[in-house]
């Protein structure tokens, strides 16, 4: 798992209750979004862009990391999977490990 995380930005080690742990900062960022064929909900006021109802990805532009940010939506951690060997993707290595707690959505599916 460090070398994937480690892929995707930069482990911070830090100390919980005696406990050594690491604090994962995400600086993969990629704007890998077709922003043409994304169907937005545009703001009443401004007429611009502010949510996507239908995802369209450019997959020749995702990231060697499958775990990455995209700039407009810089809260949110985006995962690609089936780029890779299992054992090279962040959610393989999570969903193999048995490890819980972290929810995933489908926003898009390459055809």
């Amino acid at each position: 798992m460090q070398s994937v995380l480690e892929m995707a930005g930069e482990l911070l080690p830090i100390e919980c209750n005696g406990e050594k742990m690491f604090l994962m900062n995400v600086l993969e960022c990629v704007d890998c979004l077709n922003h043409d064929k994304c169907e937005w909900i545009y703001g009443k006021t401004t007429g611009k862009p502010i949510q996507i109802t239908k995802w369209a990805i450019h997959p020749h532009l995702l990231p060697e990391s499958s775990l990455f940010k995209i700039p407009r939506f810089m809260g949110g951690l985006y995962v690609s999977t089936g780029l890779k060997d299992k054992e090279d993707e962040f959610k393989s290595i999570l969903e193999s490990a048995g490890l819980k707690g972290l929810k995933f959505s489908l926003v898009w599916e390459g055809k």
